[in-house]
């Protein structure tokens, strides 16, 4: 969402992500190579599923805590890819790109 300055004149833009999927660890080197990548991203939608599962159910706790639910979180990307994203990124061959 578009956020608001202080004084509620001017419009500032939305929050940014930077999205990538790792083997393990969060360091480049254990970056995932057979899924995609992605530029930075503004978050567009979030949605929730109480029902995953088909039906509802809680723990038999104090608070009712649910055994599962699915949030969903849409993105896109802020700027377009381009085709020397793919050049510049050096990629392996068995790697795949954005």
């Amino acid at each position: 969402a578009v956020r608001k300055e202080a004084s509620k004149f001017f419009l500032l833009a939305p929050n940014l992500y930077k999205i990538s999927f790792h083997t393990g660890g969060s360091s480049p080197a254990s970056e995932h190579k057979a899924l995609g990548r992605s530029k930075v991203c503004a978050l567009l939608g979030c949605s929730v599923n109480y029902l995953p599962d088909g039906s509802y159910m809680t723990f038999d706790d104090s608070s009712r805590t649910m055994t599962s639910y699915e949030m969903t979180l849409s993105f896109n990307e802020v700027e377009p890819v381009y085709y020397n994203d793919y050049i510049e990124a050096g990629l392996a061959p068995d790697e795949i790109g954005f």
